[in-house]
């Protein structure tokens, strides 16, 4: 992880001068502050974290499987603060998604 911070920041360190250069300086108060603090602790390492627990306790390729629930709870998290409306196509999205993981988890039967 050491290893992709280091060329994330090589990479990014010149597009950060570049928009330094030449769009308005960012603005620090609080609530960036605030913002910053939950994406440095819940995204990176409290999900991070639970993820490797599950892999550990579930094994590399059943816990895979469940990355696909990432469009499900986007879904749920846009429909409770961003008061999105939930349509046909999220209910089929899901569906399908929740099928997949049913076929792909169950005990085989060979």
């Amino acid at each position: 992880m050491a290893v992709q911070i280091m060329i994330a920041i090589l990479l990014l360190l010149p597009l950060y001068f570049w928009e330094r250069a030449v769009g308005p300086a960012p603005l620090w108060n609080t609530e960036t502050a605030w913002a910053l603090a939950y994406v440095g602790i819940f995204p990176s390492v409290i999900a991070y974290t639970l993820y490797i627990t599950g892999v550990a306790r579930a094994g590399a390729a059943k816990a895979g499987l469940f990355i696909h629930l990432m469009p499900v709870f986007g879904t749920l998290l846009a429909m409770t603060f961003l008061a999105e409306s939930f349509q046909l196509y999220h209910l089929l999205g899901i569906a399908a998604i929740l099928c997949g993981l049913t076929i792909s988890t169950r005990p085989s039967t060979a």
